[in-house]
């Protein structure tokens, strides 16, 4: 399951997110597709504008009762 937040991502992934936009843009702009140069441009930038952050958020999984047991100090491991 992902989570999405707003106003999160870092400045990082905001500036990586410019210039994706305008890389894409250029390429698509070059092969005259102007339509979906922006279509392309405008979902990154809303993206860009509002922070957007998705992460992908892991789920507990338990087995009834089984739980892990760390080592006993004086204990041996299996080579």
């Amino acid at each position: 399951m992902r989570k999405i937040e707003l106003f999160s991502a870092n400045i990082e992934q905001m500036v990586l997110r410019f210039y994706m936009m305008i890389a894409g843009v250029v390429v698509l702009a070059v092969f005259h597709q102007f339509v979906l140069a922006a279509l392309f441009g405008n979902i990154i930038a809303v993206s860009f504008i509002l922070g957007v952050d998705w992460r992908h958020q892991e789920e507990e999984k338990s087995i009834g009762q089984i739980k892990e047991r760390p080592l006993s100090r004086g204990g041996r491991q299996a080579a």
